[in-house]
C-alpha cells in the first residue's frame, strides 16, 4: 500500500480550505482517506461595546410601543458574556411597561392591549448552543367559582357569587394562624412583570383581631404541601386584622408586621360593591433606571398608593430562578370577611413541580393555570456588530405566534468549545453519514475538542488522531486533481472564526 501525505492550508479566517496543486494528485480506484492531523488557531471573538453598538431595541405589543435597553459599554468576549446576557435579560423585564388604572383595570390585570404584565423576558444559550430571546406571557389568571376546584383549596371554602371566604364555625386562633383556611397557588409568580390580587367583598370585622386577611408570597413550597405554613415563611405580606386597622406590611422572612408607610387603611369594603378596595403584589419597575423591585399597593376608588417598596431577589447563586408562591389565608367566621376578583400571574417558564401525594388535601391546584395568550406585535432589533457576535444573519429577526422566541441562526461561537468540530472534504466523495444532515455528507473526521483546544485563550486547536481511521473514496474509476477543498465546521455546520495560518493534514492511501 502506497500512502500519500497531503498539507492543506487556509488563511481566510473562516476555516476554508481551496488549495491548489501545480502537479497532479492521482487519485487510484479504491483509494482511501485518513486525517493524519488538524492545527486550527480559532478566532476568540469580542466586540467593543460603546454607544453605537449597545442598544437592544424590542416590542410586546404595538400599542405600548418600543422599548430601548443598553448592555454595559466595554470589552463583550467570553470571559462576560454569560454576565451580559442575565443583565440584559433584567434591563428588558425592568422595561415592561406595568398597567396601572382604575380598581376595575387592576381587576382585569392588565391593559388588553399592552399584553406587557404577565410578560417575562429570558436572554440565554439554548441546548444548540444558540443565543435565544424568548418572550413567554401569563394572563393575570382570576379565580372565579366555575374553576376554582381546579385552583384552590375548596374543603373549606364557600364559593358562591364567586367569592372565596372562611366556612367553618371555629374562628381562627389568631392572626397567624395560616392553617384554618389559606388559598395558594401551584404555579410560581412570574418574574418579568406581575401582579397578584385581590378585592375585599365584604369586611365586617366581628371576630375582633382574628378577622381579616393575610396575603403573602413564600419561597416555602413543601411547607405549604404540608399545610404547616406559618407567617414567618412569608417572604412578603399584608395583613388586615380590622377594617379600621392600619394595614401591615411584612418585608423578609425575619422582619416582623408593622404599619406601612403611609398608614393607609381600608377605605371602601360595604358588601358586593364594585368600588371596594384592592390590595395586589407587585413585581415591576417603578422608577426608570433603579430595577425591578417588590411593591405592595392598596387600591381605592380612583387612586392607588404604595405601602411598601423592597428589592426581591428573583435567582439564587447558580442563577436559576427562585419561585415565589402566591398565599391568601382568611381569618374569623363565615360571616367575617369575603373577597373577589383573586389573580395571579403565573411563571410561563415553570413547568413541572415534585408534589406530594396528598396534592389534593392541601389547597394546590391539581393542574397548573391555563394563559391567556393572544397574537401580539412582537419584534426584536440589534446593532449589526452585536446580532453578528450573538450568531443572528439578521439583526432585525421577525416572528409570529403568541409568544416569540428569536433565535440565532449560528451556533455562538464563544460556546463552540463545548462540542465537536467537523472535517468536511468539499470535492472528494466519502460515504459518510451524519443525522443532523438526514443523510450522506462527506465528512473526513469528528474532531472532539475536549482532546484540542490547547489554550483555552487563544482558542489554538491541536489534533492528531491515536488510530487513523482510513475511509474509502467513492471514486468508482482513477481522476487526477490539481485542486482538493475542504473545510473545519461546527457540528451544526455552522462556520467558525480563524485566525492565521490553518493546516489540515490528510493520508492517500492506495
Amino acid at each position: 500500500m502506497k500512502n500519500t501525505l497531503i498539507r492543506l492550508i487556509s488563511t481566510d479566517n473562516k476555516g476554508n480550505f481551496d488549495c491548489d496543486f501545480q502537479d497532479d494528485i492521482i487519485i487510484k480506484e479504491n483509494t482511501e482517506i485518513a486525517l493524519h492531523s488538524l492545527s486550527v488557531e480559532r478566532q476568540m471573538k469580542s466586540i467593543i461595546l460603546d454607544g453605537s453598538n449597545s442598544v437592544v431595541s424590542f416590542q410586546v405589543s404595538a400599542p405600548a410601543g418600543v422599548h430601548q435597553v443598553s448592555l454595559n459599554h466595554g470589552t463583550l468576549n467570553r470571559d462576560n458574556f454569560d454576565e451580559n446576557l442575565r443583565d440584559l435579560t433584567d434591563k428588558m423585564n425592568s422595561a415592561l411597561r406595568f398597567f396601572r388604572g382604575t380598581p376595575q383595570e387592576i381587576i382585569d390585570g392588565d391593559n388588553a392591549n399592552t399584553k406587557e404584565t404577565g410578560t417575562q423576558i429570558k436572554v440565554s444559550i439554548n441546548d444548540n448552543k444558540n443565543v435565544i430571546f424568548n418572550f413567554k406571557y401569563s394572563e393575570c389568571l382570576t379565580i372565579l367559582s366555575a374553576n376554582v376546584a381546579d385552583n384552590l383549596l375548596t374543603n373549606n371554602m364557600n364559593t358562591a357569587s364567586n367569592q372565596f371566604k372562611r366556612d367553618s364555625a371555629t374562628p381562627a386562633t389568631g392572626v397567624d394562624d395560616l392553617q384554618s383556611c389559606n388559598l395558594a397557588f401551584k404555579a410560581p409568580i412570574s418574574l418579568g412583570t406581575h401582579i397578584s390580587r385581590c378585592r375585599i367583598r365584604n369586611f365586617v370585622n366581628s371576630d375582633g383581631d382574628t378577622s381579616g386577611l393575610i396575603m403573602g408570597i413564600t419561597t416555602d413550597y413543601n411547607k405549604l404541601q404540608s399545610n404547616s405554613l406559618t407567617i414567618d415563611d412569608l417572604d412578603y405580606a399584608m395583613r388586615v386584622k380590622q377594617n379600621t386597622s392600619v394595614i401591615e406590611v411584612k418585608n423578609g422572612k425575619a422582619n416582623p408586621f408593622g404599619n406601612n408607610s403611609s398608614n393607609k387603611t381600608l377605605t371602601n369594603f360595604t358588601p358586593q360593591s364594585s368600588n371596594n378596595d384592592l390590595l395586589s403584589f407587585e413585581v415591576r419597575e417603578d422608577v426608570a433606571g433603579e430595577g425591578q423591585r417588590l411593591i405592595m399597593r392598596h387600591y381605592e376608588t380612583g387612586a392607588g398608593t404604595t405601602l411598601l417598596k423592597s428589592d426581591i431577589i428573583l435567582r439564587d447563586s447558580n442563577n436559576k430562578d427562585i419561585p415565589y408562591y402566591f398565599v391568601v389565608a382568611l381569618l374569623g367566621t363565615a360571616n367575617s370577611i369575603k373577597i373577589d376578583h383573586l389573580g395571579s400571574c403565573r411563571n410561563a417558564y415553570f413547568t413541572s413541580q415534585t408534589e406530594s401525594k396528598h396534592n389534593g388535601d392541601l389547597g394546590l391546584p391539581q393542574s397548573l393555570p391555563s394563559t391567556n395568550n393572544q397574537p401580539s406585535d412582537y419584534s426584536l432589533s440589534l446593532p449589526s456588530t452585536l446580532a453578528d457576535y450573538l450568531g443572528f444573519d439578521d439583526p432585525a429577526p421577525t416572528t409570529n405566534g403568541l409568544q416569540a422566541s428569536f433565535s440565532g441562526n449560528r451556533q455562538f461561537e464563544e460556546l463552540v468549545g463545548s462540542d465537536n468540530y467537523v472535517v468536511e472534504m468539499l470535492n472528494l466523495n466519502i460515504n459518510t453519514y451524519d443525522a443532523l444532515a438526514k443523510g450522506r455528507k462527506n465528512i473526513l473526521s469528528y474532531v472532539p475538542v475536549s482532546e484540542t483546544i490547547v489554550d483555552d485563550k487563544t482558542g489554538i486547536v491541536q489534533y492528531e488522531p491515536k488510530e487513523r481511521l482510513f475511509l474509502p473514496l467513492a471514486n468508482e474509476y482513477a481522476e487526477t486533481l490539481r485542486n482538493i477543498r475542504a473545510r473545519i465546521i461546527t457540528s451544526d455546520f455552522s462556520t467558525i472564526g480563524t485566525e492565521g495560518l490553518s493546516s489540515l493534514n490528510i493520508l492517500l492511501r492506495s
